[in-house]
Order: C-alpha cells, then structure tokens, then sequence
C-alpha cells in the first residue's frame, strides 16, 4: 500500500485484495476480511479521501457468493470510514461482473472502471481527476480503442493513456492514472 497527499487530498493505494483466493488449499476469506477491516481503520485513521484499487478485486472472474459478501462489506467499511473508492477491473476479475452495478454504485461512492471505452472517462474528485484503466487484453481492447494495428499490451497500453492524456490536458486538473497492466 502507497498512501499519497495531493495537495490536500490523501490517496491510498491498495491493489490485487484476490477476494476469494485460496492458498493450498486454505481459504483465505476470514483473513481477506479482516484485511479490509484493516484498510477502514487506517481510512479513519488518516482521514483517507480516496483509496484506489487497480485490479484484481476477486481472484476469479465468477467468485463466490461469500467472496462477494466479503468484498462489499469491505467496500461498505471503507465508504463508511469517509474515503470515495475508484477501483478498476483485473486480468482475474470480469469486467462484466465486477461492473454490473457500476452506476448505481458511483452515487455510493464506489467508481468501478471496467470498461475499455471509459479510459478517458475520469472520476471527478475534488480539483482531481482518477483516470481508470482496467485490464487491457490485446485482442479486444485494440478494437475498443479502435486501434487495429496494435498487438501487444505496450500498444494498446499506449493507446489508452493517448486518449488519457488528450482528455487530462482539456480538463487541466491535477490526474491520476490507476492501471492494471502488464509491463515490460
């Protein structure tokens, strides 16, 4: 975790919870509870205004119904002690699933960016502007990002913060950009 202060906004960095993982066989669900629990209480602690969570909230793209209940009782808790959540969706997560309900959770307070074609579509928090960029899979996302040349994540990475950039410079606010990518 990376806790950042822009100005006077106070950034938590958080990323890969895996919600749902098991380890050789253990499940990991009581102690990934007890993780979110701990990133409230340093919300509250440090009076967190935003946390971000770049990818792979669960560490399936269909989790369990009780990996599901524990991941929103984590959103819940973080929402609670005072911070607005941007989390973007993983090479683990689907972007589908885990952006069902995305417009009807930014009004919570929960900002699920899943979508290739919302790159450059960032949340508005205070004078900053969160740019989410989920996980960039080459075959589709080149057709998202109408870029039928591009074949390698750096190609349709670099696709998408192009868009990023153009967008960030018309709005001239301070940015941030959280990826879930593969880089070499």
């Amino acid at each position: 975790m990376l806790s950042l202060n822009v100005g006077r906004m106070r950034i938590l960095h958080t990323s890969d919870w895996h919600i749902g993982r098991t380890f050789h066989g253990v499940d990991l669900l009581a102690d990934q509870s007890r993780a979110l629990a701990a990133i409230a209480e340093l919300v509250a602690e440090h009076q967190v205004d935003v946390v971000v969570v770049p990818g792979d909230v669960y560490d399936r793209s269909i989790p369990s119904a009780d990996a599901i209940v524990v991941c929103n009782n984590g959103f819940e808790a973080i929402r609670a002690a005072g911070a607005v959540i941007v989390a973007t969706s993983g090479n683990h997560d689907s972007p589908a699933r885990l952006g069902a309900a995305a417009g009807f959770a930014a009004a919570g307070g929960l900002h699920l960016r899943t979508r290739v074609r919302d790159v450059d579509n960032p949340v508005l928090i205070g004078d900053t502007a969160f740019y989410g960029i989920p996980y960039l899979e080459p075959e589709t996302a080149r057709v998202e990002l109408d870029v039928p040349q591009a074949r390698t994540h750096a190609d349709v990475l670099t696709a998408a913060m192009a868009r990023i950039h153009r967008d960030a410079e018309t709005r001239g606010l301070r940015s941030v950009v959280l990826a879930h990518a593969f880089v070499t």
